[in-house]
């Protein structure tokens, strides 16, 4: 079992291409969230020991930190359908 969750012998025998686009987009939120706790972690040390107001890019930047982010966090239909389409074609390949 690796850090995903995931068998090895599933991943690399058994997963098909659609359950690897889920998997990868899956663990790349959940990688994003993981660095952006650890920033968080780091401008509170750093911001309780400065005198100055600092800004959580100043502790690190990232990539996606230029991405601009949807309007509001509800799902739009076409988001909805392109995700259940991925997930039937991924239950029908099995």
């Amino acid at each position: 079992m690796c850090k995903s969750g995931v068998s090895p012998d599933y991943f690399l025998d058994s997963m098909t291409l659609q359950e690897l686009d889920l998997f990868v987009e899956s663990y790349t939120e959940d990688f994003k969230q993981e660095q952006e706790r650890l920033r968080l972690l780091g401008w509170w040390i750093i911001s309780v020991n400065s005198t100055k107001k600092v800004k959580l890019t100043d502790v690190i930047k990232f990539s996606w930190d230029n991405e601009k982010e949807p309007d509001n966090n509800l799902m739009t239909e076409d988001r909805f359908n392109e995700l259940k389409d991925k997930y039937k074609n991924a239950l029908n390949k099995r």
